[in-house]
């Protein structure tokens, strides 16, 4: 493990494993000759290991290193589809504000559950690739929407239903493991929503938005 932060130190460091877990603490003080820096070294045995924890922050999980961004995904969860406003946080985090302008509809009354995004602005290819990959983090975060439409400003329309995205899912991943030699399986999207598969998701989608594109 190693961990280093800016304009704060760190002393008095220690391990300590509880179960499958491991918490890595520290104490915080400010700065000085005696305590110059936050950086830290350390080895872990991970046998039996799921999980470790650095000052509180969940670092590492099953295998995957855990950054920011899958921790703020994981903050943005939301049961219901019929959330508006934490649906339409999830959809800010997710980047589609920058897309274009873009009203939001979500069906509720029955089943399937749907959220739509209607683009009034934007490049209409952009938003068509942008959002099949929001697609599976949509599925993975709302746990009860079944389905992610949008209708880009040339009136061009997408829907996916989580049937669609697994299958698609799964397609992703086997280039990416045949193309990285890897072996990392992904579940169904509904799947998604813990740490660690958020983070081979990213690594499936940023692969993508990187290379394939």
């Amino acid at each position: 493990a190693f961990s280093t932060w800016s304009a704060v130190a760190y002393c008095r460091w220690e391990t300590e494993r509880q179960g499958d877990a491991v918490y890595i603490r520290a104490n915080r003080v400010l700065p000085s000759w005696l305590y110059p820096t936050a950086d830290y070294r350390t080895r872990i045995s991970l046998e039996g290991v799921e999980s470790v924890y650095l000052a509180g922050r969940l670092i590492w999980q099953d295998g995957e290193a855990i950054t920011q961004r899958e921790l703020e995904l994981m903050d943005a969860v939301t049961e219901y589809v019929g959330s508006a406003p934490d649906v339409g946080r999830l959809c800010s985090l997710l980047g589609t504000a920058e897309l274009g302008q873009a009203t939001m509809a979500l069906r509720t009354a029955q089943r399937p559950y749907r959220l739509t995004l209607t683009f009034t602005t934007g490049d209409t290819d952009t938003i068509h690739d942008a959002m099949t990959m929001n697609v599976f983090y949509l599925l993975a975060l709302v746990e009860n929407l079944d389905e992610v439409a949008w209708q880009a400003p040339d009136q061009s329309q997408r829907l996916w239903t989580v049937e669609r995205a697994d299958a698609y899912l799964q397609k992703l991943t086997a280039e990416y493991n045949q193309v990285f030699n890897d072996t990392m399986e992904l579940p169904s999207v509904k799947d998604c929503g813990t740490p660690a598969n958020l983070a081979r998701l990213r690594r499936v989608t940023d692969y993508v938005e990187q290379y394939r594109r």
